[in-house]
């Protein structure tokens, strides 16, 4: 018996999973990950805004931050990072409607804008790292 390896929980298994896909999603190159992405049916939009010392939340950003909650049991996904002076944050969403909920998504950014956000309807590569 002790030829055979354990096979993992049902958890393990889901946590195994979620890391593989994490790992390929920043592992391979950005366009081809985005362009299976879109051919799934997601849609992404991603703001760039400059990054401050304390990183803290704009009225504005948590005005955006605050619609996330309107995809509660639908497939979404948040990312953020750095590039150079600037702070990245982009915004991924699945099917169903995603492109009708991301160009709403896109129009209230718009609207909120204080004025140094960058919008781009491309889900910009970014470095993030694996959790352990």
């Amino acid at each position: 018996m002790d030829d055979f390896p354990e096979f993992p929980s049902s958890d393990q298994a889901e946590s195994s999973a979620a890391r593989a896909h994490l790992h390929w999603r920043h592992s391979e190159d950005p366009l081809i990950v985005e362009a299976t992405e879109i051919a799934g049916g997601w849609r992404h939009l991603t703001v760039t805004r400059p990054a401050t010392e304390d990183d803290e939340h704009s009225p504005a950003l948590g005005r955006l931050f605050a619609e996330f909650t309107r995809y509660r049991g639908r497939p979404h996904a948040v990312c953020g990072g750095h590039q150079g002076d600037r702070r990245l944050i982009v915004i991924a969403l699945g099917p169903p409607d995603a492109g009708e909920e991301i160009i709403r998504l896109y129009r209230l950014a718009e609207d909120l804008n204080p004025g140094d956000w960058e919008l781009s309807f491309l889900g910009r590569p970014i470095s993030c790292r694996l959790p352990p």
